[in-house]
């Protein structure tokens, strides 16, 4: 059972704690490699998404340009963000776009 998230929507946290349908943006990469790994992917300071999908080993973002991108569990504790209200239409249009859903998808995964 996950425990129940106990900030508001302007506190940083990790992309680990994002459950799905969460609306989110990327405040820092922690650690060089890794930032720029997900540099390259989209996923860097600034960038809004949706959280899709947690599974045992991943999560799974859409990004505000469209694509989608999946953070490893292990890496997602690196990756500080701050989850956003979900009334701010401006970060909520783009997301749920249909035509923006079938985007190609990156994967981020460090060497």
């Amino acid at each position: 059972m996950v425990p129940e998230r106990r900030s508001t929507p302007q506190t940083r946290r990790s992309l680990a704690d994002a459950r799905p349908g969460d609306l989110l943006e990327v405040t820092h990469v922690l650690f060089g490699g890794l930032r720029r790994c997900y540099e390259g992917a989209g996923l860097r300071a600034g960038v809004r998404a949706r959280c899709r999908a947690r599974t045992p080993d991943a999560v799974h973002l859409e990004l505000e340009d469209g694509r989608t991108a999946k953070v490893g569990k292990v890496h997602a504790r690196f990756v500080e963000v701050r989850f956003l209200p979900a009334a701010e239409p401006a970060v909520c249009a783009p997301l749920l776009d249909p035509a923006l859903r079938d985007a190609p998808q990156l994967h981020a995964t460090p060497a």
